[in-house]
């Protein structure tokens, strides 16, 4: 990163990222509360996952193999341009009186197919512009920003929706921050985002080949998948404000920004003192610590509680984060991040948009409070379970230690 080029590159990124992470954060924090508000339905909450997810595992391994095969700038920038019409459109219908729930999830839909285009190009630039031996250093700097608009967000959302008694304002605040992030991508030049072709360079589902015979990067994406999918609780948090907790839509806001607060903090100490070495050890220890904050959710009834819990809940899970992202990208070669990526972004589309369906389910059938707990409890189990699954991920000590892969004759 001594080179003012890669510098400049990995400021407009960063920029990139919090815009779009801020964006995202007032649209779909947002989208919940005026869902919730319009139906006051736990199941449509719910839903609004399900209909992310489906496009994100239809198209997402496709996604993968597209960056791998053209510039991942231009990528980000044509789906972000969709995304920006596709908003501000759902907030000038809701302005005329003419927005329908069906909408609302048509636009949740194509937010799914996007992203399932645009995060694999994302995921891969990061490793473009810094070196190797940054790279946890820079995911942690990228991870800071990234949890500062996660907690930015959902605030914004809820004192826009509060203000205005409308989502006109909230919806066009998205896409005017997409605008910007777009101008920030237009500002990284110099660099090569194209993938050179190698003999990796084949079918889509190299991606799914490549993560299946390394067990270590296997262990991590599945521990993402099913500590997250048990533990996903974000979907019904406009339930829990409003009749667990009786808080209004800016009451909302500030609790939903809650693991954002807690997730930042840790980021920026994670910028200056990377995790380097226990790599195993410390990413099951920060899973069962996070299922445990779910499930101390569960058992608050009062705000401060609650927001003390999901502070707690996105520290873990930031931690959690980084050495999983650190492992992926680290151990995947250039050619192949991409399609390994979307294999990743399948996994966390899974845990997380399958996840807020599955607690949407429950919490309708058996109440709000019984679905946090039994999550949370879920959750650990994972934590516990899996470093005797994979050993090998138990075991490892720094990121680069040599992994034995799977021989190819067991891959079907």
């Amino acid at each position: 990163m001594e080179n003012s080029r890669q510098q400049k590159n990995l400021y407009y990124f960063l920029s990139a990222r919090f815009l779009a992470t801020l964006s995202t954060g007032i649209m779909k924090a947002g989208l919940a509360w005026h869902l919730y508000d319009l139906t006051g339905s736990k199941l449509h909450l719910g839903l609004l996952g399900l209909f992310e997810f489906i496009p994100l595992v239809v198209f997402a391994l496709l996604g993968g193999k597209i960056s791998d095969q053209y510039d991942r700038r231009k990528i980000v920038l044509f789906f972000n341009t969709f995304m920006v019409i596709a908003t501000s459109a759902l907030g000038f219908l809701d302005r005329m009186g003419a927005l329908q729930i069906w909408m609302i999830y048509a636009l949740v839909f194509l937010f799914g197919i996007c992203r399932a285009f645009f995060s694999p190009a994302v995921h891969a630039i990061l490793s473009n512009i810094v070196q190797s031996g940054h790279f946890p250093k820079a995911l942690a700097m990228s991870s800071s920003l990234w949890q500062l608009g996660v907690i930015l967000g959902p605030s914004l959302a809820g004192y826009i929706y509060a203000a205005f008694d409308s989502a006109f304002w909230m919806y066009n605040a998205s896409a005017l921050l997409r605008v910007f992030l777009m101008f920030s991508f237009f500002l990284i030049v110099g660099q090569n985002f194209t993938a050179k072709p190698t003999t990796h360079s084949g079918s889509i589902y190299e991606g799914l080949r490549y993560v299946w015979k390394r067990k270590v990067i296997l262990g991590v994406s599945s521990l993402d998948l099913f500590a997250v999918f048990l533990g996903s609780v974000v979907a019904i948090l406009p339930a829990f404000a409003k009749d667990v907790l009786m808080l209004d839509a800016v009451g909302y806001g500030t609790l939903r920004s809650a693991p954002g607060v807690g997730a930042a903090l840790i980021a920026f100490a994670l910028a200056k003192y990377p995790i380097d070495k226990k790599i195993g050890q410390r990413l099951f220890i920060t899973a069962f610590g996070f299922g445990m904050s779910i499930v101390a959710l569960g058992v608050c009834n009062s705000f401060v509680g609650a927001f003390i819990a999901l502070f707690f809940m996105g520290a873990f899970d930031l931690v959690s984060v980084v050495i999983r992202q650190s492992i992926v990208q680290m151990r995947t070669p250039d050619d192949m991040r991409g399609r390994v990526s979307a294999v990743n972004i399948v996994f966390i589309s899974a845990s997380n948009e399958l996840g807020d369906f599955e607690v949407g389910v429950v919490a309708q059938i058996f109440g709000i409070v019984p679905a946090i707990i039994a999550g949370g409890i879920g959750t650990c189990l994972v934590a516990v379970v899996w470093p005797l699954l994979f050993p090998s991920l138990r075991k490892l000590n720094y990121y680069t230690d040599v992994e034995q892969t799977v021989p190819e004759r067991n891959i079907a």
